[in-house]
């Protein structure tokens, strides 16, 4: 069993293709659960006489305790086919663990039952949606925006009309993605609203090189927040492209002060100096951008220009090739991941084209877009270890550590014993700053990964050493020291 940390040295691997048009989709499919509770209250008015197990489940609710909350309502899942809230706030319940496939049938049986209640049908495009089936999730949210229901407030206009618009951007229907969104920031309601769905409509115009309207757009971004560094980057890519370039500059430098190690940015800022002419400082540049990423194809290319104005031939000939090789491989790759999506398509339970896809994406630092990919596995293959280990390793790569935490939850709720699972977990646990339920999870990993057959040196070490921090963390320094030298001797044994 493979986890992502095997597949995908991000800190070392970047995408070889040219990455200075593609904008980093922000509709990945994973990140948007929290629509699913805009709508209405997470329980809304009983239309029944409550069960009697309800106020459990609003307690363990209000305590965020969303899948204990569930575990109440289970057991009654019978007593309730014909009660549209309970199975709504059961449907609910299992989206905010992020259970989707689970949650569907739920909410699908509510939205039958009662109709009329836009909550339902909401949902069911949220968790379609979550699950990476776009073309189905925009049929619903198109049957939302159709509705003319008092109880859809401004705000949720705003917030269906921005999931119509990343639907129809998902499956190419790109003016229907256009007129949604521009529908979506006139009915914003708040700042924040309005500069997620600017910088979504940004990323369509600057992937459609209409880059005076990208400009338009993003320079209401950089008014409404400043601090994005990915605001002032692609303003300055687009003032690179409209022939502006003091403009550009300065909002590259802006951008590279907010984030130096970003690569894409210095190539940027190689680019402005290489139109003016100004061959020596855009060498410059470059020569940092190949630093932090020596897949920099444009930066290798442009040396190579450089080079032979200069009348360097050899130089050139050498950055020539270099470039040459990483736009090969940046072919190669594009068109393997084309040919992988057109299987995926004609045959959604692919399950090897879908796992290639993956780790394709992961190997070139494309998260955005390999969440997305794995929403899709996991809605065909909800069981698949590899794929719900991956999907929590991104998650927590995001910061998102609650959800990380669900996605394990499935794989130990099958297999209580799983190696990977349980370390990760644990490893989770001692990031949320919990080494006395990170304990046990370790204690498990360790049992499993000691009775598995191989090499397991490394796993066992890496465990040992999370332990020392659990039991220092919880103040048993006896344990704590015991497991620090046990992770000692196995790293020495290991070399």
């Amino acid at each position: 069993m493979e986890t992502a940390s095997h597949l995908a040295p991000l800190d070392r691997i970047r995408s070889p293709e040219d990455p200075m048009i593609r904008i980093f989709r922000s509709a990945s499919a994973a990140t948007f659960l929290f629509l699913a509770l805009v709508c209405t209250p997470l329980v809304p008015a009983q239309q029944e006489a409550p069960p009697p197990y309800l106020q459990q489940v609003r307690e363990l609710m209000g305590k965020s305790r969303w899948k204990d909350a569930f575990s109440v309502i289970q057991p009654h899942i019978g007593e309730i086919q014909t009660n549209p809230e309970m199975l709504h706030l059961a449907g609910q319940l299992l989206l905010r663990i992020r259970r989707f496939e689970e949650a569907f049938p739920y909410l699908m049986q509510a939205h039958q039952l009662r109709p009329d209640n836009p909550a339902y049908l909401f949902d069911m495009a949220s968790c379609r949606f979550n699950q990476g089936q776009f073309k189905e999730s925009l049929g619903y949210w198109r049957q939302l925006e159709s509705l003319a229901d008092p109880r859809i407030g401004q705000l949720q206009q705003s917030v269906i009309a921005y999931n119509r618009g990343v639907c129809a951007r998902q499956i190419d229907l790109i003016p229907e993605a256009i007129e949604a969104l521009n529908r979506a920031i006139g009915l914003a309601p708040n700042a924040s609203l309005e500069e997620k769905h600017r910088f979504e409509l940004a990323g369509i115009f600057i992937e459609q090189g209409k880059f005076d309207l990208a400009a338009r757009e993003l320079e209401r971004l950089t008014r409404l927040n400043p601090s994005r560094w990915e605001y002032h980057y692609y303003l300055g890519l687009a003032k690179t492209k409209l022939g502006k370039l003091d403009e550009a500059e300065n909002h590259l430098a802006f951008a590279r002060r907010l984030a130096p190690r970003e690569w894409r940015i210095t190539v940027q800022m190689g680019n402005v100096f290489m139109k003016r002419k100004d061959y020596d400082q855009a060498e410059g540049y470059y020569l940092q951008a190949i630093e932090q990423n020596p897949l920099a194809d444009e930066a290798l290319r442009n040396l190579g220009t450089i080079n032979r104005t200069r009348g360097d031939e050899e130089t050139a000939a050498e950055y020539f090739k270099r470039y040459k090789d990483a736009e090969e491989k940046g072919s190669t790759i594009t068109e393997e991941l084309r040919t992988l999506r057109r299987q995926i398509i004609s045959s959604p339970r692919n399950i090897a084209a879908h796992k290639r896809r993956i780790e394709i994406l992961l190997r070139y630092d494309r998260k955005e877009e390999a969440m997305d990919a794995l929403s899709q596995l996991i809605a065909v293959a909800p069981d698949l270890d590899w794929a719900l280990l991956n999907m929590s390793f991104l998650l927590a790569r995001q910061g998102r550590y609650q959800d990380a935490v669900y996605e394990l939850d499935k794989i130990l709720d099958r297999n209580a014993m799983h190696p990977f699972a349980n370390r990760d977990m644990g490893r989770l646990k001692l990031i949320m700053r919990r080494p006395a339920e990170a304990i046990p999870y370790l204690q498990r990993a360790l049992d499993a990964f000691t009775k598995q057959e191989g090499d397991n040196r490394q796993a066992l070490a890496g465990v040992h050493e999370m332990l020392a921090t659990a039991y220092g963390a919880v103040r048993d320094a006896k344990r704590a020291e015991f497991h620090r030298s046990r992770a000692e001797a196995l790293k020495g044994k290991a070399r």
